[in-house]
C-alpha cells in the first residue's frame, strides 16, 4: 500500500521531526511504501528560519542592541542546528516531491493518507484552517485518516470542525480529552486516543540513530520552554549525584551545553540513550526517558502545558515522577512499566493496522 503522511515535518523541532520519523518508520516496517508528503506551509516555515530579522528588531535603540548581541551569540549554533535538521529530514523521511496547497493533485496517488501526529489542527499555529491538514483535497483513490492529531485547548467551532471531519474515514487524536470533545462531532461517533508515534518504535528502533556521544557520566536536562526553577534544580541534583550537568534546550537561544548547542536529531536520541539520569519538563523528554528506561523526573512546571506527560505517566503508574522534589522516590519497576506500555501501544498499533 502506498501511504503518505501529512504533518509538521519541516519544523526545526525535535518532537515534530521525531514523531514524524517514528510514524514513517513503524508503518514502513509493516511492509508498506511510506513517504512523508513534503508540504511546507508558510505558517510553519516562517517560525524556523535560521536568519530572521525579527530576532534583531527592537522598538528602541537599546532594545535593538540588546537583541542583536543576544542573537549574535547563538547564530552560528542556530545555523548549524538548522542545517543538521534539514539533512536529517532529507535523508531519513523519504520525502515526496513538493506539494502546495494551490495544487495538491499528486495526493490522489496515495492509497492512504495519514494526517498527524502533532498539532496539525491547531488553527493558531497554522493561522486558520489549513486545507491540506483538514483533508480538503481529492483522495478518491484511497482513505483519509488522522493519527494522534491535536488542536488547541478550549472551545472549538463545533459546526466548522464537524463539517471538516466528514471526509475522514477514521479519526484518532493524541489526547483523551480531545477524543471526548470530538466524538460527538464525527458521523461514526468514534474518535480514538492513541499514543505519540515515538512510543511505537521501542528502544531497538531508536538505536538505529547514532549521534555524537558525550563523554563521562552525566545528568541530562532537557527543556522546551525556559524554566529557571527546573534548570537550577537539575544543576543541584547533578551535583548531589556526582554527575556532570548537561543541558539541551529545544531552542538555540535558551541554555545549551556547548556539545549540544547545535545538536542534531541523532544527537538528541544519543544524549538520552547515554544519560545516567534525566530531568525534563517536556513530553518528548519524558517519552525518551521511558524508551531508554532511565531514572528520571519530569519537573513540575505550573504553566498549564504538562497534561500530556501527566496523562502518560499516570497510565504507566509513574505519577510520582512528576515532581519538583526528587528526594525519596520509589525505584521504578521497569517490568511493570513495560507491561503497561505494551497495552497502550497495542491499542494504537491496532488502530493503524485497521487503517492499512
Amino acid at each position: 500500500m502506498k501511504v503518505g503522511i501529512l504533518t509538521f515535518h519541516c519544523a526545526c523541532n525535535y518532537g515534530a521531526v521525531l514523531q514524524c520519523y517514528a510514524l514513517k518508520t513503524y508503518i514502513a516496517s509493516l511492509g508498506h511504501d511510506v513517504s512523508v508528503i513534503d508540504y511546507r506551509p508558510k505558517a510553519i516555515t516562517d517560525g524556523y528560519k535560521w536568519l530572521d530579522i525579527r530576532r534583531f528588531w527592537g522598538r528602541t535603540p537599546s532594545r535593538f542592541i540588546e537583541k542583536t548581541r543576544a542573537e549574535l551569540k547563538v547564530i552560528t549554533s542556530r545555523r548549524a542546528r538548522y542545517t543538521r535538521f534539514a539533512e536529517f529530514v532529507s535523508s531519513h523521511l523519504n520525502l515526496s516531491p513538493r506539494v502546495f496547497a494551490a495544487d495538491p493533485s499528486t495526493l490522489q496517488d496515495y492509497d492512504l493518507i495519514i494526517v498527524g501526529s502533532d498539532q496539525v489542527w491547531n488553527t493558531t499555529i497554522t493561522k486558520g484552517y489549513d486545507p491540506l491538514y483538514w483533508g480538503e483535497f481529492t483522495h478518491s483513490k484511497g482513505q483519509l485518516v488522522s493519527y494522534a492529531a491535536s488542536m488547541e485547548d478550549g472551545a472549538v467551532d463545533e459546526k466548522e470542525v464537524s463539517a471538516r471531519l466528514k471526509d475522514f474515514n477514521k479519526v484518532s487524536v493524541r489526547e483523551l480529552s480531545l477524543a471526548e470533545r470530538l466524538t460527538p462531532l464525527v458521523d461514526s461517533g468514534e474518535v480514538t486516543a492513541v499514543v505519540d508515534p515515538t512510543l511505537l518504535l521501542g528502544r531497538d528502533g531508536w538505536d538505529r540513530l547514532q549521534g555524537r556521544e558525550i563523554e563521562g557520566d552525566y545528568l541530562l536536562f532537557y527543556q522546551v520552554r525556559r524554566s529557571e526553577k527546573a534548570y537550577r534544580a537539575a544543576q543541584q541534583l547533578a551535583k548531589k549525584k556526582g554527575l556532570r550537568f548537561v543541558c539541551l534546550s529545544a531552542k538555540p537561544e535558551l541554555e545549551n551545553s556547548p556539545e549540544l548547542a547545535a545538536a542534531s536529531v541523532e544527537d538528541f536520541v544519543t544524549a538520552f540513550r547515554n544519560a545516567s539520569y534525566i530531568v525534563t519538563t517536556s513530553f518528548h523528554g519524558t517519552a525518551f526517558s521511558l524508551i531508554y528506561e532511565k531514572d528520571f523526573i519530569c519537573y513540575e512546571v505550573e504553566d498549564g502545558k504538562g497534561s500530556r506527560q501527566r496523562d502518560l505517566l499516570s497510565a504507566l503508574g509513574l505519577d510520582d515522577r512528576i515532581t519538583s522534589a526528587p528526594e525519596g522516590l520509589r525505584p521504578i519497576s521497569w517490568e511493570d512499566v513495560r507491561e503497561r506500555m505494551s497495552v497502550l501501544t497495542s491499542k494504537s498499533k491496532l488502530f493503524i493496522n485497521d487503517c492499512l
